[in-house]
């Protein structure tokens, strides 16, 4: 029987050495920036995009790493679409970043999230009830 995403999401958090609730009760969490842990607030904003960006991370195999997280800015810009404001700028923020650390390896997320769709459009608890096959299937562009 196929995972959940939300049993894959468990898993993701263990393989990427994330703590087991993906930092969402976590006052700071911790980005990477020239290996260099760098603080940022978790406000109840960023807590709500987690699950999303989790989401996306698994659906796209990028990892949370710097370089990771700098494509999965890329890509979820790329998508367009509907996505909250403060998620384009985490995301703006991603693919600008990306650009100066690994420009190749961020301008290819860039276009293949110009092939795809992100999640935002579907509820939470809907998305975690489905497979990550199911997941990337909803990703794919129509």
């Amino acid at each position: 029987m196929a995972l959940t995403a939300r049993q894959a999401m468990q898993q993701f958090w263990a393989d990427e050495a994330l703590p087991a609730d993906g930092n969402q009760g976590a006052w700071i969490d911790w980005l990477p920036v020239f290996g260099v842990p760098m603080p940022i607030p978790n406000f109840a904003g960023r807590t709500e995009l987690l699950p999303y960006h989790d989401l996306h991370h698994m659906v796209t195999g990028y990892h949370t790493d710097e370089i990771g997280e700098c494509e999965i800015g890329a890509w979820t810009a790329g998508t367009g679409g509907r996505q909250p404001w403060l998620g384009r700028i985490y995301d703006g923020l991603g693919l600008a970043w990306g650009m100066l650390r690994a420009p190749r390896r961020t301008l290819a997320a860039y276009r293949r999230g110009q092939a795809s769709r992100n999640l935002y459009d579907w509820p939470l608890e809907e998305l975690l009830e489905m497979t990550v096959p199911e997941l990337q299937a909803l990703t794919a562009a129509a």
